[in-house]
């Protein structure tokens, strides 16, 4: 395959290629250049999947400081404190995100107060 503005990148990339060996950085998201919202949030929850909730909440924190007042990220670091099973902690998340996705105009607010529903149902 030809690459149109370099022909000779195709062939110079096979050549690089190595054995794997470990890379779990990349599973775990620990290379990610940790400058912007979006890279946080990409890697706490690359950690929530992998079960490492604790990170991911420092993560969900970091990208806080940077955008206080968006709903996902507060959603997600809800569901993230209900995976550790931290019920006060999850209900407070999921009301804040509610009251953003209310003042946006997003139609996630429902999600949000589900999630809190069955919390509170089960305390």
């Amino acid at each position: 395959m030809k690459d149109p503005f370099n022909p000779g990148i195709a062939i110079g990339n096979i050549q690089l290629l190595e054995p794997a060996g470990d890379r779990s950085e990349l599973v775990n998201g620990d290379w990610l250049p940790m400058k912007n919202l979006d890279s946080y949030m990409i890697r706490a929850q690359q950690r929530r999947v992998r079960g490492r909730n604790k990170e991911a909440i420092d993560d969900y924190n970091k990208a806080l400081e940077i955008a206080p007042n968006n709903g996902d990220l507060h959603f997600c670091k809800g569901q993230t404190y209900v995976a550790m099973d931290k019920k006060e902690d999850a209900i407070a998340a999921f009301k804040t995100a509610e009251i953003l996705f209310r003042k946006a105009g997003i139609d996630r607010e429902s999600a949000a107060r589900r999630w809190i529903g069955r919390l509170q149902r089960s305390q």
